[in-house]
């Protein structure tokens, strides 16, 4: 049925066959140690885009380079594998989160598996996700619209075909209006064939609002089950449900060097519509065709059949005219159907002298030819054996063959269907194979051949926004920020085909030869030794992509200045003989961001070098393999001749997830993938929570990860909990277990579980030589979340903190650190939000360093709301922790109005991450006297050509934080920077609002139901912001400004029964929208009345309750207007 409908849609736009729309493509970055080496394509068509392939790193490339994907409707993949789509849940959410209400996404077999997997951490209530599974018989056009048509071709190689040929075409025998997930007896894993994918759909849908309501879900499909026999409030939802998936339908490939993996690859044909050609009226009138109806059917492409005399070939210009206007006066001189006269009647009564015939007209006698639309292939030829199948299978060359040069030569250049531009994603060895070359040969002269893999690309910077800040930061000291190694020359060159390029930019209608789009983001496109020199601030713009404005040179002389004095002082010894015990172990920050990623963050992943006793991974955020082999280079040796990628994968010994998030795992996979390619000697142990494990097991089926074949173990949090873990620390201040934790451990006895616990626990231990591997909850807003507490032989203490708020347990839990890795997501002014959120403000970090005496503290994990830390602004207003009108000042410095009377000397050394800094303690000790040089610095940075993509930041205090943190740790720098005029930001300067408005919407199929009252929303309301954040008592102030029946038409057709106006402080905004989303149990009944089958629901957030999406708004600003007797 889905063929017959894409076939029944493809004959409909070609029947149009409108005047074609401007077409371009663009390649997003080629292939490099930071990017996927399957690129992702961008396809412009007017204003609507189309996107092939979305692998790790999409969204902070676009954002590095401005390429918004909020016009992104449809998204192909080439495969089911982490290369094509490692990046898709992260895009997913960021276009929900940017407004988008509808995604189409395509791919081979198993894609609906693929996403069902990600149901634990990836899904939003704004946006339908519609799969599409593309089969893999036969090359068929899998989509068409009124811009494109795109035919699939599968590429499998023949020893594989069998794994496809088992898919079930039967109908699913459950139905999910009956919601069997709630039968206490159903078990999902145990369904195959049309049923799993069924399931599957389900999944998705119920995560991402897949589909409409009555297309597979009920409305209510989290209030009970269709006989009623199940409370809402006990009642799952299918991607909430507490099951294993069933296997997917197409198992990986056994043996071989693709072992593992998924065997099928589409290769794309895209093809825009023929654009028929121009009407000749001037030949119409030569052919006697009358002007009229009959010129708009010839110009649609329709036959008519006209009247005129038989001696028209021998009538004279004058004569012809003569008759076309007699013809306009009686309306005749056509023969159709619906003519109120008969050509016969016409002709005796206006033209009995004359004698006239019939003749039949084709469109093409008066139209000029048709042009061909623009044609690009997209070719993911991974393996010989995927290029057999390209090569061998008959109705895949059939495919090709209309767009062959030898089909094409003999048409004009209008009419050939050549196509302009090919990109090969092929390894050298497809590439350079013969049979290849011969098939490339086959589209002519005038095709376009861009070749995009790790040999034929040059390896440069993709994340230049970072490099140029490391380049310059290095002059405080080139070890701690060394700018990662890059090449600027293809290993491999071809003079036949393209040099690939960041943004390359291919136009295809009008055809263009491709070209690279001006750069938006810093240039760093020279030598290291060469791009010094250019990185300089600069008066004179004499490097306008790097260059600052006027009086920069002043403040970039004093910048260097301050670096020398920081480059040339003296190492800082450690307070103490413990606190130097740790010296030689480094970290590398890989990602310090937050939520999302941003041209100058990645999302957090910190790398941990123990010298002799490996690697560790503290959170895997998108990605983290890609820092990875930009920060260390290539194979064994890397760029620097001695450790590069492999070697670090090799000897990488555990991966720590602390939590649920996506943005603090989503790159485990490709960690994994790749350490797994290498055969590594020793097991890697996985640290994680239930969720992240299980959604790993899962994933584990269609990309072999290492999970069930012994090379990684896993460990769960829980286990290794410091207190009642399987191995307490022996200073806790507890029993070793409470009652739920025994019965826990009693349990793991019985089945086993605690001696295989044991087991990868002595495992580590031997192979990190570590004394003690515990973890330690904290609280954020997700559930099983977990800060790391590591000591080893030698005596020292490391502590990771992950996403947390300030946390009693992590402070006892760590006690004496060597080290304490924390979070720092807000600055001090914003500790209402951080609450709200779940995380720390910069202060609270250093109290609970201070509390826990830790001997030094690096901050991490920084909002996006702050571009550049330097920007962040933390005195002044600050309340929270450390009481009214304190920042981090007041942790560095001693406070004499504090009750404790914590003298300064109490207080570590802070260090700032900044994204790939390497830094050991003893560096972070020296590096504190240079927080001025690299506040004055960032602050001073060109942003005309790079502004931040981040939301507004605050200005309320003059201080910065690296200001702050020199103040109380260094000696003031002799040098007043001069007074030059701040970088322009786009965000600093935004209106602030005092309100904002939220619409409910209460849906429900049950139309007789009752609208809420203003009481049952303002308690419900109460009641969710208690459940959800605590007791909060009038801390949210809510008013509720209306509540009844729906005001808008159209809501009510939706299924709305109700709805409801908020207002609250704009402050606290993010705190009720989050209490709102999530509303169930008593808050839920008490806000519907005890109405059960009632589903509550967010529908819009404004500062403007005019603008919100519905006219709801606006009828109630109508209805509080009359209300008021004023007109609006």
């Amino acid at each position: 049925m889905r063929r017959s409908r894409t076939s029944s849609a493809r004959a409909a736009y070609q029947s149009k066959k409108t005047n074609m729309a401007p077409m371009s493509l663009r390649v997003l970055a080629p292939p490099s140690s930071d990017t996927s080496e399957t690129p992702t394509l961008v396809l412009q068509c007017d204003s609507r885009k189309y996107m092939f392939n979305a692998g790790e790193g999409t969204t902070r490339i676009s954002a590095q380079y401005r390429a918004s994907n909020s016009r992104v409707e449809h998204i192909f993949l080439t495969r089911v594998a982490s290369e094509t789509m490692g990046g898709i849940p992260g895009l997913l959410m960021t276009l929900a989160d940017g407004g988008r209400t509808s995604v189409d996404v395509y791919a081979p077999p198993n894609l609906l598996y693929a996403l069902a997997t990600t149901r634990l951490y990836a899904r939003r209530e704004s946006m339908r996700v519609k799969p599409h599974e593309i089969p893999v018989t036969e090359p068929h056009v899998c989509f068409a619209d009124e811009h494109i048509e795109l035919q699939a071709i599968p590429l499998l190689p023949a020893q594989h075909r069998e794994l496809y040929a088992a898919q079930s075409s039967d109908r699913p025998s459950f139905d999910p209006v009956l919601q069997p997930w709630n039968q206490p007896h159903w078990r999902p894993s145990s369904l195959r064939g049309a049923d799993a994918l069924q399931w599957f759909r389900c999944i998705v849908q119920d995560a991402w609002k897949a589909e409409e309501a009555s297309t597979i879900l009920p409305d209510t499909v989290s209030s009970g089950n269709a006989h009623g026999n199940i409370p809402a409030r006990l009642a799952t939802s299918p991607a909430r449900c507490a099951y294993a998936l069933p296997p997917p339908l197409v198992p990986c490939i056994q043996g071989g060097a693709d072992a593992g993996r998924q065997a099928a690859v589409m290769a794309y044909i895209c093809s825009g519509h023929t654009q028929r050609g121009k009407f000749d009226p001037a030949r119409a009138s030569e052919l006697g065709i009358p002007p009229g109806p009959e010129f708009a059917r010839l110009s649609r492409g329709e036959q008519v059949r006209i009247i005129r005399p038989v001696a028209w070939s021998t009538m004279d210009a004058e004569q012809r005219q003569e008759w076309l206007r007699s013809c306009r006066r009686n309306g005749s001189g056509s023969s159709n159907n619906n003519h109120s006269r008969s050509g016969k009647e016409a002709s005796q009564q206006d033209f009995s002298h004359t004698d006239v015939e019939y003749v039949d007209i084709q469109s093409q006698d008066v139209v000029g030819s048709a042009r061909a639309g623009p044609v690009f292939f997209y070719m993911h030829v991974p393996t010989l054996q995927h290029l057999d199948s390209l090569l061998d299978d008959p109705k895949i060359r059939a495919a090709f063959a209309p767009y062959t040069w030898e089909t094409n030569k003999s048409l004009i250049e209008e009419q050939r269907r050549t196509p302009h531009m090919i990109l090969h994603a092929v390894p050298l060895e497809v590439w350079q194979d013969e049979r290849y070359q011969a098939w490339r040969r086959d589209f002519g002269p005038a095709c376009h051949h861009s070749v995009v893999n790790r040999d034929m690309c040059a390896d440069t910077l993709t994340y230049t926004s970072n490099a140029i800040s490391l380049l310059r930061l290095s002059r405080m000291d080139p070890d701690v920020f060394s700018v990662p190694g890059y090449r600027l020359e293809p290993r491999v060159r071809d003079p036949s085909t393209l040099p690939t390029q960041i943004n390359t930019h291919i136009p295809l209608q009008p055809r263009g030869a491709p070209t690279q789009l001006p750069i938006i983001a810093p240039v760093f496109d020279k030598p290291l030794h060469e791009m010094h020199q250019h990185a300089a601030l600069d008066d004179d713009g004499n490097d306008s992509k790097n260059s600052a404005s006027p009086g920069s040179k002043a403040t970039w002389d004093a910048y260097c200045a301050m670096a020398a004095q920081v480059r040339q002082s003296a190492s800082v010894p450690p307070r103490t003989p413990e606190a130097g015990l740790a010296d030689q172990v480094e970290l590398t920050t890989l990602g310090t961001g937050s939520s999302a990623p941003s041209k100058y963050r990645n999302v957090l992943s910190t790398l941990v070098y123990m010298p002799g006793d490996g690697y560790l991974v503290l959170d895997a955020g998108e990605s983290t393999y890609f820092q990875l082999a930009r920060r260390f280079g290539p194979g064994e040796l890397g760029w620097d001749g001695r450790i590069g990628i492999n070697k670090v994968l090799r000897e990488l010994k555990m991966i720590f997830v602390s939590h649920i998030h996506g943005d603090h795992h989503m790159g485990v996979i490709r960690l994994l993938l790749e350490r797994r390619r290498l055969s590594p000697s020793e097991p890697l142990v996985l640290v994680t929570n239930n969720f992240t494990r299980f959604y790993l097991y899962e994933y584990d089926l269609i990309e072999q990860l290492g999970l069930r074949d012994g090379s990684v173990l896993a460990l769960e949090n829980e286990a290794l909990d410091w207190e009642h873990g399987i191995d307490p620390d022996p200073l806790s201040t507890r029993a070793t277990a409470t009652a739920t934790a025994a019965r826990r451990l009693s349990n793991m006895k019985e089945d086993g579980a605690a001696a295989q616990t044991e087991r990868h626990l002595a495992t580590l231990k031997r192979l990190t030589n570590l004394t003690g591997v515990r973890t330690a909850a904290v609280s954020h807003r997700a559930g099983h979340c977990y800060g790391l507490i590591l000591t080893h032989k030698c005596g020292w203490k490391f502590v990771f903190s992950g996403d947390t708020m300030p946390c009693n347990s992590l402070v006892q839990a760590g006690k004496g650190a060597t080290l304490l890795v924390h979070e720092a997501t807000m600055q001090d002014d914003e500790a209402e939000l951080a609450a709200a959120k779940g995380h720390s403000t910069i202060g609270q970090a250093c109290r609970v360093a201070r509390d826990m005496k830790a001997e030094h503290l690096l901050l991490t994990h920084f909002s996006q709301r702050y571009p550049k830390l330097a920007r962040l602004d933390v005195g002044g207003n600050t309340r929270g922790v450390y009481g009214e009108n304190k920042g981090v000042d007041d942790c560095q410095h001693q406070d004499q109005e504090r009750d404790d009377r914590t003298a300064s000397q109490d207080v570590p050394p802070i260090g700032i991450a900044f994204d790939m800094m390497r830094m050991t303690p003893a560096q972070l000790r020296r590096m504190v006297a240079g927080h001025r040089a690299m506040s004055l610095l960032l602050e001073t940075e060109p942003e005309a050509i790079d502004e931040p993509t981040g939301p507004a930041l605050s200005s309320s205090s003059s201080s910065s934080l690296s200001a702050s943190l020199a103040g109380a740790q260094a000696e003031p720098a002799a040098f007043s920077p001069p007074k030059t005029k701040r970088a322009r930001n786009l965000y600093a300067s935004q209106t602030r609002f005092n309100f904002h408005y939220l619409v409910l919407t209460f849906t429900s199929r049950n139309k007789a139901l009752r609208p809420p009252s203003e009481l049952s929303v303002s308690e419900g309301t109460r009641r969710a912001l208690q459940s959800t954040f605590g007791s909060v008592g009038g801390a949210v102030a809510v008013d509720v400004m209306y509540a009844g029946l729906p005001l808008d038409p159209s809501v009510a057709a939706d299924g709305a029964v109700g709805e409801a106006v908020l207002r609250v402080a704009s402050e606290h905004v993010d705190t009720l929208a989050s209490a709102l989303s999530s509303i169930q149990g008593q808050a839920h009944d008490t806000m519907t009345g005890q109405q059960e089958e009632m589903r509550v629901s967010v529908r819009g957030i404004s500062h403007n309750v005019g603008a919100l999406r519905s006219n709801t708004s606006r009828a109630w600003i109508l209805q509080q207007l009359q209300m008021l007797g004023s007109k609006p």
